[in-house]
């Protein structure tokens, strides 16, 4: 069976050389094909844009045609040497042989071979022994775990000391993230109005602190990567999501086009007739405040048909987000229809003058921009395969040819930030429905050397990490800092909050902080040498009648307090859970739902259930 599938793969490319298997994928773009559904598995491609080559089927190709990927691609991750991929489901019904193909595939970057020798074809069933969770999207959360989102729920994936995954249970699903309309008798949702594209999981983002994920019915959730656990839900209809240069998180708006109330189906409608997406959310990284400005052109298309990425892009060498739409006067809005391509200058928005109040009122005028319309070359923009290059800021963009999307035409294009394509090749002709470009990550973080830090006073010193790393081929935002190791614990206690190194001095000595940054699952380390040179004979004690703590929203707000504060938070069973300086009136976020926990700020304690 093997032969015959290759000697059919061959019959596909007639005509063309196929280039020679890459050893090592560093120059140049994997194209992530949903491929031809009813006929072939998912496919991934490598194209080299200054040697003009693409390297076809690349993943099937390294393992001998035995593994595959599995049917209608939806999502993939390329974190330090793994690349995750996801379908929705295990096989195509067409798909040739009988290689072993699965929902979720792990593979080794360099080799392209599944980790652990193996695919996972499912990843969740029911009592009946039938699949419930497709497969939606991809977050590592750091180098042990990494989140799957799925038609229902979001699973937890963790290395065991083989390097393959652990059997995922009950205990590795996020709570509040399943689908209650999943029944596992599932058949067809070929119209896109079964259950398993409601309810779905979408777009997830690691931040320093969170995780950020899209459920389709509901709004954006706020993870904690530390308790897989969600800490807030921003309620509303959303459908993509990007972190800009600056940190804050993107996400496009849906909401219901008055006088096409008839067209829903469910909650957010079903192939986009409904929705226009004209706004744009703006969250704070850190704080979650969240505003909404409304763009004076164009508009970010809802892509919930099945779910694909959206093309919803930030760039890492300008404060600006781009996104593809068509005007819906011309017709039908949905996620392959589009044709204009748009700029959104971050830096451009007057927020002072606008009325955040009403967002349907408060335009960001001038800060949207067309740049280019690809109608005029008879080309058009398909799913989320619309990408900024952390490296140079160019565009990364797939399009059809002609307005038929049944084609076999497609087109591997390049544009620069002012939108003039600066080039584009052609792959072979066949059905490759190119779902998203995924970048190489060949470059560590480089840390800056810090200078000596002496503390001179028992207040707490904070220092700005964000210009200490920089990673020429990742988001910079997203390098996440955590402490690695302290030598000498008792001269000073070390957080990372907010994204900032926060000393608090103990006892008078020296030590040394060990600083880890982890970009894109490649870490490297920076050392803070450490001085203390006031006597911390005593600990300022706080007036108790003056403090109040206080839950807020499922937070922990402190008040009534003239100078930071050190703040411990202790659970039912002693065991501390959170620690952090605190201004007054400032709250501590992250803290599972339905507790009861002791706050302890000097020598004062407070009982508070949240």
């Amino acid at each position: 069976m093997k032969t015959i599938y290759s000697l059919i793969t061959c019959a596909l490319i007639a005509g063309c050389s196929l280039q020679s298997i890459a050893q090592n994928y560093t120059n140049g773009v994997y194209v992530l094909n949903e491929d031809w559904y009813g006929h072939n598995n998912i496919t991934l491609n490598f194209w080299n844009p200054e040697t003009e080559t693409i390297d076809y089927l690349i993943m099937q190709m390294a393992n001998n045609y035995e593994y595959s990927l599995g049917c209608t691609s939806q999502y993939g991750q390329l974190y330090g040497d793994f690349i995750v991929i996801t379908g929705k489901q295990d096989k195509d019904p067409g798909e040739p042989g009988d290689m072993k193909s699965g929902r979720v595939a792990i593979l080794h970057k360099n080799t392209l071979k599944p980790v652990g020798d193996e695919v996972h074809p499912l990843i969740s069933v029911n009592e009946r022994d039938k699949s419930d969770a497709d497969g939606r999207g991809v977050c590592f959360v750091d180098n042990e775990k990494f989140y799957v989102g799925t038609s229902n729920r979001i699973y937890v994936f963790k290395w065991n000391e083989q390097g393959k995954i652990f059997t995922w249970d009950s205990e590795k699903i996020i709570p509040g993230t399943g689908n209650p309309l999943i029944t596992g008798d599932e058949v067809s949702n070929a119209d896109g109005l079964g259950p398993l594209y409601q309810n779905q999981i979408g777009m997830m983002l690691r931040t320093q602190d969170y995780v950020f994920a899209i459920k389709q019915d509901l709004g954006v959730l706020i993870i904690d990567p530390k308790t897989d656990e969600i800490i807030k839900i921003i309620e509303g209809c959303f459908s993509t999501m990007a972190q800009s240069k600056d940190g804050d998180i993107w996400v496009g708006v849906n909401y219901q086009e008055e006088g096409n109330e008839e067209n829903l189906n469910y909650p957010y409608g079903w192939n986009g007739d409904a929705w226009n997406g004209s706004q744009l959310m703006c969250i704070d990284q850190y704080t979650l405040e969240t505003k909404k400005v409304r763009i004076d052109t164009g508009g970010i298309p809802q892509s919930w048909y099945a779910w694909t990425a959206g093309s919803l892009t930030a760039s890492e060498t300008e404060n600006a987000l781009y996104f593809v739409y068509t005007d819906p006067s011309l017709g039908q809005i949905n996620w392959f229809r589009n044709c204009v391509l748009y700029r959104f200058n971050i830096d451009a928005v007057d927020w002072d003058n606008i009325d955040l109040s009403n967002p349907d009122e408060a335009y960001a005028e001038g800060a949207c921009e067309e740049i280019y319309d690809s109608s005029f070359d008879d080309l058009y923009f398909y799913g989320g395969a619309l990408q900024c290059n952390p490296k140079d800021g160019n565009l990364y963009a797939s399009f059809y040819v002609g307005e038929n999307i049944a084609t076999q035409e497609w087109i591997y294009a390049i544009l620069n930030p002012e939108g003039e394509m600066i080039q584009y090749q052609e792959p072979i002709k066949r059905y490759w429905y190119p779902a998203m470009f995924i970048f190489p990550d060949n470059e560590a973080p480089i840390v800056e050397n810090f200078d000596e830090v002496t503390i001179e006073d028992k207040n707490p010193v904070e220092i700005t990490l964000a210009d200490k790393v920089t990673d020429s081929d990742s988001r910079n935002a997203a390098i996440v800092k955590s402490i690695s190791n302290i030598a000498d614990e008792s001269i000073v206690k070390a957080e990372i909050i907010k994204g900032n190194l926060v000393l608090t001095p103990l006892k008078k000595g020296n030590t040394t902080v060990e600083i880890a940054f982890n970009s894109n699952g490649k870490v490297v380390t920076g050392n803070v040498n450490v001085s203390v040179t006031a006597d911390i004979s005593s600990i300022d004690v706080i007036d108790i009648e003056r403090a109040n703590v206080f839950a807020v929203s499922g937070n922990i707000m402190v008040t009534g307090i003239d100078t930071p504060q050190q703040v411990e938070i202790f659970n039912a069973q002693g065991a501390l859970v959170k620690s952090a300086i605190v201004n007054n009136g400032e709250q501590i976020t992250s803290l599972a739902k339905g507790n009861l926990y002791i706050v302890k700020i000097s020598n004062q304690s407070y009982k508070i259930v949240l």
